[in-house]
């Protein structure tokens, strides 16, 4: 997410676990979230994440928006990789 920027983070706490508890962490990017058609939302990417216990029970769960970062931000030096010299 070199070319993105972390916009808003939501978090909601569902349950507690303990310190050896195995969790797993899954992301994935929310297709439903509202029409983002006009130019104020090009860019915009909306993420949806869960973080569960091993045994299935969801602990909390997050939605993050993240927004296109100005061209000015953008790392040069990702956007345009130098060339091996061999």
């Amino acid at each position: 997410m070199e070319s993105h920027q972390l916009s808003s983070i939501n978090l909601e706490f569902r349950k507690e676990c303990h310190m050896d508890a195995t969790l797993k962490s899954l992301s994935r990017y929310d297709s439903n979230s509202s029409d983002h058609s006009t130019d104020n939302y090009e860019g915009l990417i909306e993420l949806e994440h869960s973080l569960r216990l091993e045994s299935g029970p969801e602990v909390a769960r997050g939605r993050t928006i993240w927004k296109l970062k100005h061209p000015n931000q953008l790392s040069q030096s990702k956007l345009f990789p130098r060339k091996l010299l061999i």
